[in-house]
């Protein structure tokens, strides 16, 4: 005799994928999300993802209502992206528990977690607006100008990350959007705050854990840029040994006179 699945899993081609039941496991929803990370089920409208996302309405045409690629009526469309992203991502376009319309002080920032899957995510699957605004955020913090950046304020919350991570995951979205406009900020607080063990070793990313680290190229320029750092230090201490030995030369001079004056007088 067929037996009933358990509650958090599903009947479909990802048998363990477990129901986003917190947030976007919507019980009249007519599409089914499995991710092939950690495969967990997401049940959601179908029309407003795909007003949404473009690139959706191919993708969920292509879908079949074939046996064991539908749940409850409901098609299932597999997504090659980590829950934990495509979570950050909805929570955006359909929020479901949080509804925002402007944020006052004091109200918690946005996450790097967040702006790094939104921006991956809608540069994936083309939401161009979404990408430019969350790009636009960014460009508020990494600026352009010194006044600008003694200005600055906070567009993500700065304690919800290890040291380093965040500039390399702003390194990696700049290359990602062709955004050489966040580089400069994002390079200089990365030398000037990260260790060469750090540098190197690279740091856990997102909620998944996953290593992050800087690509092949812009880790020689790291490495080329700490050396013209420490180049640049030990010039400009040499500098200032040397002025403050004319300091002192010209401090003493008078002295000096007075000195020899009163020895010879």
């Amino acid at each position: 005799m067929a037996t009933d699945a358990p509650e958090t899993l599903l009947c479909c081609p990802l048998e363990e994928a477990k129901r986003d039941e917190a947030e976007f496991w919507l019980e009249d929803g007519n599409i089914i999300l499995v991710t092939t990370t950690r495969p967990t089920a997401f049940r959601l409208y179908k029309a407003l993802l795909t007003r949404q996302i473009e690139t959706f309405v191919d993708m969920f045409a292509s879908s079949t209502q074939q046996e064991g690629e539908t749940y409850q009526g409901c098609p299932v469309v597999q997504l090659h992206d980590a829950p934990e992203d495509l979570r950050h991502l909805l929570r955006v376009l359909i929020p479901s528990t949080a509804p925002l319309f402007w944020r006052k002080k004091g109200d918690p920032l946005p996450t790097m977690h967040s702006f790094s899957a939104i921006i991956w995510l809608s540069h994936k699957y083309r939401i161009e607006q979404l990408q430019e605004q969350a790009l636009a955020a960014l460009k508020e913090h990494y600026c352009g100008t010194l006044d600008a950046y003694d200005a600055r304020v906070p567009v993500y919350d700065q304690n919800d990350r290890r040291s380093g991570e965040s500039r390399v995951e702003v390194i990696e979205l700049a290359r990602l959007t062709d955004t050489p406009f966040l580089l400069p900020v994002a390079f200089c607080e990365y030398l000037t705050r990260t260790t060469m063990r750090e540098l190197l070793r690279g740091w856990p990313r997102r909620e998944d854990g996953t290593l992050v680290r800087l690509a092949d190229g812009d880790l020689q320029r790291c490495l080329d840029g700490r050396r013209e750092f420490a180049k640049a230090s030990f010039d400009r201490a040499f500098e200032m040994m040397g002025l403050a030995r004319a300091c002192w030369s010209a401090r003493m001079a008078p002295l000096w006179r007075t000195a020899t004056t009163v020895r010879t007088g």
